[in-house]
């Protein structure tokens, strides 16, 4: 599994670019105060004890170097095709199907696999490198995107196969995503700004790609149909899991579970072992209050960034603008606002304590979605997109470096699986309620309605902003221990 010592607080903090001109990050002593600034914050109880404390922490050694880089331009590559998938299979949808609930449909495919998956990668990177997995699972995506574009070339794709071949792409893509956030523990180590960094780092890459990717992407919409523009993915796929590939760490597998009788009896023993998993994640989250507060803020805003990617940019492109490709630039102004806010991260993570103020920042951005019902100039809308965006960002890898430096490493995989389940449920359960408001209920009144919801989750994400606050029970600071040898 994955074990091993404690590095050195602020050792590999050369995360994102990997250059030598990155500040250090926060020293040990200054991690001695809470890691939100809550009233009382100076008279809390230190999370680190002295002993705990490197004076002269060791610095990145070049196979980190090495490894940050070849995660970067990886997810770069990655996201680049994705974008072009996350492009052309919703417009081929509703130009195929017609209405919004066939999008929605999609998206629950692909939801529902992911949830699966995700937890299949357990087992997966308890066995196997991380990075192994996501190189493998990217490869995977690759081939079915080809098999779409081939099909669809030769005349042989029907309508219904999308569905089906959507859902197989989405598996691939839970296994990567869950593979995907166990790499940084196990290359970097768990202090805390050290993984910030790198988060923010490579949320840089990942944008500037998808940014890329959406306007090529649109730019073969606009010449050809919303499939071709698929033949950007498998390319691109396949170079980013050949990076993927070649990041190297030390790993320990866990042993194999043995398997006994007949293929029913393991299948039974499979599935008693998925919800088994399921249930170890959950716990590890739940049994702390301020863990399960930072779960929740970072899984609820998180589905509804991807149903406002995944449904409701295109239909307000198809639907109220009359124009599919845009679609792939309002897409690409999400991309950018994740950029921003990557870079806002970066640039002002080491002066704001702990998450909470990132939270309240991204309940704000929520009550940009009221601007699909109030307006129909694009420039408008795209500015709003791209400060959503932005929130959502700074946000969601503010809380995702706070859960990779606290969970334990012996369920920490586990953990993560839940947390990706979880979210794509509710990202699929938002998807297809939103398909069927917008068909039912038309564009106009739809986008009402959801701009009220959106209002009663920001609310109750600021809410919850309070008690990432509040003072953190014994268990909620960064651990000690890590997964490097």
């Amino acid at each position: 599994m994955l074990t091993g010592e404690r590095r050195g607080d602020g050792e590999a903090v050369e995360a994102g670019f990997a250059s030598d001109a990155l500040p250090l990050s926060e020293s040990g002593l200054s991690r001695l105060a809470p890691a939100d600034d809550e009233p009382g914050a100076g008279a809390a109880e230190p999370r680190v004890g002295a002993a705990e404390i490197t004076p002269a922490p060791p610095a990145a050694s070049p196979q980190d170097r090495r490894n940050i880089r070849l995660m970067n331009f990886g997810t770069g590559f990655w996201k680049f095709g994705a974008e072009a998938v996350a492009v052309g299979v919703p417009l081929a949808a509703l130009h195929l199907f017609g209405g919004a609930t066939f999008v929605a449909g999609l998206a629950v495919m692909y939801g529902m696999s992911q949830i699966v998956s995700s937890s299949v990668a357990i087992g997966l990177v308890e066995r196997a490198p991380p990075s192994r997995v996501l190189a493998g699972a990217v490869a995977v995506q690759a081939a079915i995107v080809a098999s779409i574009f081939a099909l669809a070339s030769a005349g042989l794709l029907s309508a219904w196969m999308i569905f089906p071949l959507y859902a197989l792409i989405g598996a691939a893509h839970g296994v990567a995503e869950t593979a995907r956030r166990l790499v940084p523990g196990w290359i970097l180590g768990h202090d805390e700004a050290a993984l910030q960094r790198y988060n923010g780092g490579l949320h840089v890459f990942y944008e500037i790609a998808g940014i890329a990717g959406a306007i090529a992407a649109g730019a073969v919409v606009l010449m050809s149909s919303p499939l071709a523009a698929l033949i950007l993915e498998p390319p691109a796929a396949i170079i980013a899991a050949f990076l993927f590939s070649r990041v190297h760490a030390d790993f320990e597998p866990a042993p194999p579970a043995p398997r006994a009788g007949s293929f029913g009896t393991w299948a039974a023993a499979s599935v008693r072992g998925y919800f088994a998993d399921v249930r170890q994640g959950a716990a590890a989250i739940f049994k702390d209050p301020k863990l399960a507060w930072a779960a929740l803020a970072m899984i609820v805003p998180a589905a509804v960034h991807r149903i406002l990617e995944g449904v409701l940019l295109p239909v307000f492109a198809s639907k109220v603008l009359a124009l599919p490709a845009a679609a792939a630039w309002l897409l690409s102004a999400s991309d950018t606002g994740e950029l921003l806010g990557a870079l806002l991260l970066l640039a002002a993570g080491s002066r704001v304590k702990g998450s909470s103020g990132w939270v309240r920042l991204m309940s704000l951005g929520l009550l940009a979605g009221w601007i699909f019902s109030v307006t129909t100039s694009l420039p408008l809308v795209i500015t709003l997109v791209v400060a959503s965006s932005l929130t959502w960002a700074a946000s969601d890898l503010s809380l995702l470096s706070y859960l990779q430096a606290r969970l334990p490493d012996d369920v920490e995989s586990r953990a993560m699986g839940f947390l990706v389940g979880l979210t794509v449920l509710a990202m699929t359960l938002g998807s297809l309620g939103a398909g069927r408001l917008l068909d039912a209920a038309g564009a106009g009144t739809g986008f009402v309605v959801i701009g009220a919801v959106l209002t009663a989750l920001a609310a109750g994400l600021l809410w919850v902003s309070r008690k990432l606050r509040q003072k953190a029970g014994a268990g909620s600071g960064p651990r000690a221990g890590n997964i490097r040898q």
